[in-house]
């Protein structure tokens, strides 16, 4: 037991970020797996179908590990994280800098990208040759943005040409972690770069067992001071068993519950009564939805 300090330790439906890091429990194992990827080889796919906490695990997880030193010298390699939305070299032009500490890398790169493959890897190579201990890690979270937002096809495949080299080229100082949504593997057929990277190093997040559910539901309480009713935590297992896209739902319950109940001191209250007052699992988010709607004008 510690004194409650003031933290709500559940994101509801935002992934938990590196930030997050000290209240992420449940996905030790994988984790671990992927750190070792990422040692044996240069490039990785974390890939899950929607609502498995990939993004969590990539950067509460994953990131917040190798910065941890969870690799040799991990805690001093170079991050950066980017989202490829309508325009994937913009954003890589915008996360260059970061992993070559040079800010005319990002305008090179965005000038030149279209019709040099290897410009992102020229770049890497350059700003990691001075260190032999010098790594950059680059995680494109969701990549699937560059199939459902990316519209010009030529800026798709440049964007891609230029990881895909990268990773070819860069020889060990550079590291790829590319999140994505299971139902987007075949995609990435169209494209055999990419496609060989999926084949040699993927990891597939699936749902929580038991154990690791009690922790993702019970630690993250006990961190911040709070109380958490064990007649809940078996409860909210046989709510989400089996099913691996339920966790940003389960989530936004237990924020809902630590927002809504308090006990006699005033401190947010984690009981199973307070659990079925609130509807259980799936009324929590309908509730919060009817809210939203009511609020709009016609």
């Amino acid at each position: 037991p510690r004194p409650f300090d003031g933290r709500c330790p559940y994101p509801g439906l935002a992934p938990f970020r590196e930030a997050d890091a000290a209240l992420f429990f449940g996905r030790e194992r994988i984790v671990q797996q992927l750190v070792e990827h990422l040692a044996d080889g240069p490039a990785t796919f974390v890939i899950g179908p929607s609502g498995s906490g990939k993004s969590s695990l990539a950067q509460a997880g994953l990131f917040a590990s190798l910065k941890r030193n969870a690799l040799r010298d991990s805690s001093d390699w170079r991050y950066a994280t980017l989202s490829p939305g309508r325009s994937p070299l913009l954003a890589l032009s915008r996360a260059l800098p970061i992993l070559t500490g040079s800010l005319e890398s990002g305008q090179d790169l965005l000038d030149h990208a279209p019709n040099d493959p290897s410009r992102l890897a020229r770049w890497l190579q350059s700003s990691l040759q001075s260190s032999t201990n010098a790594r950059a890690v680059l995680m494109v979270d969701p990549l699937e943005e560059v199939f459902t937002q990316t519209t010009d096809e030529l800026e798709r495949l440049a964007f891609l040409s230029q990881l895909s080299n990268a990773v070819a080229q860069a020889a060990d100082g550079f590291r790829l972690i590319l999140v994505m949504r299971s139902d987007f593997v075949g995609a990435c057929a169209r494209y055999p770069a990419i496609n060989d990277l999926l084949r040699t190093g993927l990891t597939q997040v699936g749902g929580l067992n038991p154990e690791e559910l009690v922790r993702a539901v019970a630690l993250p309480a006990m961190r911040v001071g709070l109380r958490i009713d064990p007649d809940l935590v078996t409860t909210i297992l046989a709510d989400v068993r089996d099913e691996p896209g339920v966790l940003p739902l389960l989530q936004f319950a237990l924020r809902d519950l630590f927002e809504a109940e308090r006990g006699p001191d005033g401190v947010p209250s984690l009981t199973l009564d307070g659990y079925w007052r609130r509807g259980g699992l799936r009324q929590a988010l309908r509730r919060h939805a009817d809210q939203v709607y009511a609020s709009l004008t016609s």
